[in-house]
Order: C-alpha cells, then structure tokens, then sequence
C-alpha cells in the first residue's frame, strides 16, 4: 500500500503541510536572503507585489515572514509622530491590522504621505 492509498484527516495534513512549510522557509528562503545581496536585482528589500503594491523586507512586530505593505510602515510613521494617541494606533504604537491604509488617488505604488489616508 502507498500513501496515496490511505486516508487522512485534515488535521494530518495540516500537520503535515505546516511543517514542511516551515522546512522550506527554513531552508529554501533562509538561503535565498543570504544571496539576495548579491543578486543583481536584488532592489535592497523592496519589490513590487502583484497585487501592486510596494512590500518592504523588515523585522516589524506585525511583518509576516518578514515582510510588510510599505504604505502601512509610513503610515503607521506618520501617526507616530504627528498623532500617537490616535485609534488606529495600538498601545505599543503599531497600526492596528482591522484599519486599511487607503490610497487616494488609487496608485497603489505611491506611497507618499500627502497620498495615505488611514
């Protein structure tokens, strides 16, 4: 019998799934950001999604593989600096994830402040 033969619950999958996620992060991606810099596109941590919006390597509390929407950091920024008592400013001065960043005139690459609307 394989092991496509058998039956398993969505909790093995996931199990399973989740672990070789972490192996190929581990490995796959670790090894790719030792390289990065030495790569000739290599663009210094910053690159277009394709969803179009500019994304920006970091280690932020809120980054997700270490990785964050750079129109969310300046925002984010801005209030800081300008409003910390603001709501959509967590106690530790993190934008809240449930407020969405806007951009006014709908370029999702133009991330300057006079162009974020929180």
């Amino acid at each position: 019998a394989s092991l496509y033969d058998q039956e398993y619950s969505i909790e093995e999958v996931a199990s399973v799934r989740d672990a070789l996620a972490k192996q190929f992060d581990t490995i796959c991606c670790g090894q790719a950001k030792r390289f990065a810099a030495q790569d000739a596109n290599w663009k210094g941590g910053r690159y277009k999604s394709s969803a179009g919006y500019w994304v920006v390597t970091c280690d932020h509390p809120k980054a997700i593989r270490g990785t964050m929407q750079e129109h969310r950091l300046i925002a984010e920024k801005h209030l800081c600096e300008t409003n910390p008592n603001h709501p959509a400013l967590d106690g530790d001065g993190y934008l809240r994830s449930e407020w969405i960043v806007h951009h006014k005139n709908h370029r999702k690459d133009d991330n300057r402040i006079e162009n974020l609307e929180v």
